[in-house]
Parts: structure tokens; sequence; C-alpha cells
């Protein structure tokens, strides 16, 4: 019988003792002036040796919201690779997204043919292959299962990216909302050994009747195993709550982007408890979803899914076992803005789009597609 504690990974306690991290408020109009000339932006980021782009939407924009194709592949795994019901209920799933949603805090098809648009244009070396985008699907379940599944197909993802890579070559990431809480989980587990990898497979190889069972080489202990190795790679998350902590290797490359209002003058990095019965206040504030988001405002897996429910339960204590619903509301009065790890970045973006910056609680303003040069640019200047 394991004992309760035996595993805990690092994640943001938002408690008055936890240490602040380094954040700054920034005029959006440095990364506007560069923005205007691609030629310049692709040119910084291939000094930096950047030759991959990579995109990550949030909760709720993905394939498969409620998990069901994921359990079908459980239940039946022959008859659903016979078939491959997984996938065409996944590309339903996301093409109904997109065409719902189209880039307001999503990164459709169309998102990303504008990104590799721009970064040709800024192309002027014939000698070298121009930067490529792409994007990366996943769920977009609101709970630790979910983005760890998440993060581990993440990784197969990097993995095959990382096969057209050179030694010295990077990979950049874009990652909104919770994307952001799939690369921190990414990088935890591939800096954890081999034991620590083991007490997590024992922990979630829990059956619907709640006992022990061998893990078979098709689910999570088989993807977690092998989660040894990542790209050279470079993030910047847009508007990521503050969930996991990331591994000390990703320190110096690691950006995060929010949309903050200073409205508190004792401390401008921290921002007001959103007062959710007057919509109208929360306008000035910035992103309320990235200061929502934060631990005890996940969303259970269905009912009609028992092991996994089990597998949540197990895995919030481990991913963050600080975080009790009850302390929900003093958190989020503590205004946290900025991550423990990296370098965050305050962008008030109500002075470069006033009209989109309050839309979606000021949530999806980042992946506005007009602003593509701008947070290229934000990654070309500020990523050491």
């Amino acid at each position: 019988m394991l004992r309760k504690k035996t595993l805990s990974f690092p994640h943001h306690t938002l408690s008055g003792k936890e240490a602040s991290g380094i954040a700054k408020i920034q005029p959006p109009q440095i990364y506007q002036e560069v923005g205007k000339s691609p030629h310049e932006v692709v040119s910084r980021l291939q000094q930096r040796n950047i030759s991959k782009l990579l995109y990550i939407h949030g909760t709720f924009a993905g394939n498969d919201l409620t998990g069901i194709a994921r359990n079908l592949s459980r239940i039946s795994p022959l008859l659903t690779r016979r078939l491959q019901l997984d996938r065409t209920l996944k590309e339903w799933s996301k093409r109904g997204v997109d065409t719902i949603s189209g880039s307001q805090g999503n990164f459709p098809e169309a998102y990303i043919t504008q990104v590799n648009q721009f970064l040709r244009a800024g192309h002027s070396n014939p000698q070298t292959a121009p930067i490529q985008a792409s994007r990366f699907a996943w769920s977009g379940e609101n709970h630790h299962l979910g983005r760890l599944h998440g993060a581990l197909s993440l990784h197969q993802t990097l993995t095959e990216l990382n096969r057209d890579l050179q030694a010295d070559q990077r990979v950049l990431i874009f990652a909104h909302s919770h994307g952001g809480n799939l690369l921190a989980l990414l990088t935890l587990l591939n800096h954890s050994n081999s034991q620590i990898k083991r007490k997590l497979i024992r922990h979630l190889s829990v059956s619907s009747t709640g006992t022990q069972e061998q893990p078979t080489s098709s689910d999570l202990a088989t993807l977690i195993n092998s989660c040894t190795e990542l790209p050279n790679i470079d993030i910047v998350t847009l508007g990521t709550p503050l969930r996991y902590r990331w591994s000390p290797s990703q320190q110096r490359r690691l950006i995060h982007v929010i949309n903050h209002r200073a409205v508190i003058e004792q401390d401008p990095h921290r921002t007001a408890f959103p007062n959710l019965f007057n919509p109208l206040d929360l306008s000035g504030l910035g992103d309320i979803i990235q200061q929502l988001g934060i631990g005890g405002s996940d969303f259970p897996p269905t009912i009609l899914t028992p092991s996994e429910r089990k597998q949540e339960k197990k895995l919030s204590k481990i991913l963050e076992s600080s975080v009790r619903r009850k302390d929900y509301f003093k958190k989020l009065n503590l205004g946290r803005r900025e991550s423990c790890d990296g370098e965050s970045i305050l962008l008030d973006y109500r002075d470069i789009e006033p009209t989109e910056a309050p839309k979606l609680f000021g949530h999806a303003v980042y992946t506005l597609d007009r602003l593509i040069p701008f947070h290229l640019a934000l990654a070309s200047v500020e990523l050491g």
C-alpha cells in the first residue's frame, strides 16, 4: 500500500511564503516597432538558431473536450485502431472548434498559414531554409489527467520535430493558456529520474474497481517512461495560469506574457480581486482567466469513466498537493501574476487593441492573427 504524499511534483502554492518571480511591465510599443519589419524579426530569430515554430492552444479549444476519443482507444484498442475512430472524432471536434471560435483563444490552420507567410516574407537568405510553423492539438480538457495526456502526446510531437533539427537548432513554442501548463508538466517529467517515473506509474495504475493492475504497453506507462529527452526549445506562454512549476533547465529560455493593467498603486504587478458580478469592472483588469485558472478551478473527468476519476484524484495530490478548494478565493485575492520560473512580461493590450483586449475576459487577445508580428517580435527581442 502506497503512503500518502510519497510523490509530489513542484507547483505554485500561491501562499504568502512563496517567493516572488521576475516580472516587468513593458510598453507594447517596443515590440510593435520591431514587428513592422519581417526581415528584422526573422533575422533575430535565426540569430537565436530558431528553425521551427510550434503553437499550442489552451483549454476548451481542443479536439477531445470530453475525453471520449481517448477512452474509445482504451476500451477497444483494436477496433478503434482499425476504424480510426479516435482520430476521426478528434478531427471533427477540432474542426468544429476552429469553425466556431476562429482565432479567439485558438490557433486555427488559417492562423498558422499567416505565420508562415510572415516568416517567408522575412526570409532573405537563399542558402538556408525558411523557419516553418505548425500547431499541436490536444484534448483541451480542464483537469490534470487531460493535461498529462496532452504533455505526453506533445513529447511525441517534439521528438518527431527533433529528427529534422541540426545539433544547434531550436524550436520556439507559443503556448496559450493551459497549453503552457502542458509544457511545464513536460519539462518536469523530462527532468524526473526513473524512480520518480516508476512511482508516478504505480499511482496511476488503478482499475475502475480501485485495485492495482499492471500497466499495459498502450497506456500511460510507456509514454511516461519514454519521456527522456527534449529538443532545444524556447518557450513563450500567453496568459498561462500559475499551476505547475518548470524544470530548472528551462529557466533561461522561458517567457510568460500576461495581459495586465496596473490598478494597485502599491504593487503595480498585482491585479485586483475580480468582481464577477460586475462584468464592467473586469474589462479594466486584463486577463481574468489567467487569474481564475489557478489550482482549484479544474473540472472532474466525465462520470462515465470511473477509473479516470480515480486517476485524477491521485494526480491532484501528486501535482498540486497544497491545493484545497476552500482556499481558492483566498489565493485569488493575492492577485499574483508572475510565475516563480522564467520571466513574466506584463503588457497592457488595451494600448494596442482597445476593443479586442477585454474579450473573453481578457484572455483571447493573445491569439489575434493581426498580432502575429507583435508576438514574434516580442520573442525575438526577449529570448536571450
